[in-house]
């Protein structure tokens, strides 16, 4: 399913648009409704301005990515209604907060009473260190529990305009210099030209997998010249991590909405490796999700940049080169403390909200 204007006009009207990048209350640059990362992975920085029309798209193409995982998660089917409602929670709150849920839970047992009941319980924020209800987040609540219960009158889905990356037929290879060069066509036309500073391989093969119907890569043949046009710089991986002797485990997957003493323990590994500057409080939020998401984009490269914590996240922050196994049930050790590609313009491949609840 893709999200009807129904819910595009509901997040529209509870998060503001913005045209110019501004801080948002964690710091964070942010941009048109919401957006901190353009849909090519790169950051919001500050100075930089879009037009409406750029906001929208950039709305509907988070919205579009967030259905799709609000859609792996049900085992009910949902009308139109009622999954708009829950990709407005989502983008507010985080696929985590809505994995875990009691919410998510009554609906896939078929309670939609018990599930509408749930939204009206996610309306409270932490302020200097204490939750309390916030008044902004419970009208946002009742609109979305309104819209879940609406019988009829339902939006059409809006259909997302293929990625120019979703018509490249074919990759070519080029050495220029020192840098390796992909130049990507459609047919006889070049979608996109990307550069490399190295050989490494999967570097390679990370480009490699931006073009899911690309039939074939080559190497250009002897003599061909290098076509012309902007070219995009591959940011290469980060530096190994020093290894943690005894790291602490993971035992779930950590997603924006999160909660937890675990990760705490991913916030204050984050601010060791200079990538999180947030409070520890154990909120998977607006912040802790960008710096797992650089994280991720600078160890693993963007196509596995998605702000979810797994075993694989979780055992590179630590240095190890294998996954850490799943602690086994029981408490955990106490007293113990541990030292983060679709293109819109231009730009380098490198992909929000506070967490209520």
């Amino acid at each position: 399913m893709n999200c009807s204007r129904n819910c595009l006009d509901l997040i529209e009207e509870f998060e503001g648009l913005r045209l110019e990048a501004y801080r948002d209350p964690v710091g964070i640059p942010t941009i048109g409704y919401g957006t901190i990362r353009y849909p090519d992975g790169r950051k919001v920085q500050l100075g930089e301005s879009i037009t409406e029309r750029e906001a929208e798209a950039f709305l509907t193409f988070e919205c579009h990515n967030i259905g799709k995982e609000v859609a792996d998660l049900m085992e009910v089917q949902l009308n139109q209604n009622q999954f708009d409602a829950l990709v407005s929670f989502c983008y507010n709150l985080g696929i985590g907060a809505f994995t875990e849920s009691t919410l998510r839970k009554k609906l896939n047992e078929g309670d939609l009473q018990g599930a509408a009941a749930e939204f009206l319980k996610w309306n409270k924020g932490t302020i200097n260190g204490v939750k309390q209800e916030l008044k902004g987040l419970t009208r946002r609540r009742t609109r979305e529990k309104q819209l879940f219960e609406k019988v009829g009158d339902e939006g059409t889905a809006i259909e997302l305009e293929e990625s120019p990356r979703e018509k490249v037929t074919l990759l070519e290879g080029y050495r220029d210099s020192e840098n390796n060069v992909i130049v990507a066509w459609n047919n006889d036309q070049v979608v996109e030209i990307v550069t490399l500073d190295n050989a490494i391989k999967d570097n390679m093969i990370a480009v490699l997998q931006q073009y899911p119907r690309a039939g074939s890569f080559r190497i250009a043949p002897s003599g061909k010249s290098l076509p012309s046009g902007a070219r995009i710089p591959f940011t290469d991986r980060e530096s190994a991590i020093s290894r943690v002797q005894n790291p602490p485990r993971l035992d779930r997957i950590l997603a924006r909405g999160s909660e937890g003493d675990d990760v705490k323990r991913l916030q204050e590994r984050l601010q060791d490796l200079g990538y999180y500057d947030g409070s520890i409080d154990g909120d998977f939020g607006r912040r802790t999700d960008a710096a797992v998401k650089e994280f991720q984009a600078k160890v693993f490269g963007l196509a596995e940049a998605d702000g979810k914590v797994s075993q694989k996240t979780w055992a590179k922050l630590w240095g190890n080169t294998t996954p850490v196994p799943p602690r086994p049930p029981g408490p955990a050790i106490p007293g113990r403390h541990y030292l983060r590609l679709t293109k819109t313009n231009q730009g380098v491949f490198e992909q929000r909200g506070q967490t209520w609840g």
